[in-house]
């Protein structure tokens, strides 16, 4: 078990749990999209891990439609950074390096991708950047992309999601 220091123990504590929300998609190969998202952290309470799951759905009619999931593990290595190591359902997986930004009443988390391995056929992303604002109860993340075919960092989400109480996700 490795000592984690208090400012790791208040970003687990402040992350941790369900959040839900919606956001907006768009890049120049897609048509602009409104999605819901469920994103939940769960913590090691000794360890300086969260476990996360993403999940976002488009609504076609009444019907909601599972367009993304991801799942990983973030591993913080400071009070100041962290590694995401993550797994998409299209086949795609990344692992992030970011700085941890804390302010007096938010929390900000700068990431960058810094390995990005597609699937054999799956359009080929080669680049992302998240930053992720986190206040009491209100996380917002922005999320850019490059690709093959846009090789300049181009915006492709924007989202703004509450905290949840317990046992409501």
């Amino acid at each position: 078990m490795r000592l984690i220091s208090n400012n790791i123990k208040t970003l687990q504590e402040r992350l941790t749990g369900t959040w839900k929300g919606s956001g907006k998609g768009s890049f120049p190969t897609l048509e602009s999209f409104d999605y819901e998202e469920l994103l939940v952290f769960k913590c090691l309470k000794e360890e300086p891990y969260l476990e996360v799951s993403q999940k976002a759905w488009t609504l076609n009619g009444e019907e909601r439609q599972l367009v993304h999931w991801e799942t990983g593990i973030i591993t913080m290595l400071s009070d100041r950074q962290l590694k995401w190591y993550c797994s998409h359902m299209n086949g795609r997986m990344e692992v992030y390096g970011g700085n941890i930004l804390c302010k007096e009443d938010t929390i900000e988390i700068h990431l960058k991708s810094e390995f990005v391995k597609n699937e054999i056929g799956l359009k080929t992303a080669l680049h992302s950047e998240r930053i992720i604002h986190l206040s009491d109860k209100e996380l917002s993340y922005t999320m850019k992309m490059s690709t093959t075919e846009v090789s300049k960092l181009t915006q492709h989400l924007k989202a703004s999601l509450k905290k949840q109480e317990t046992n409501n996700p």
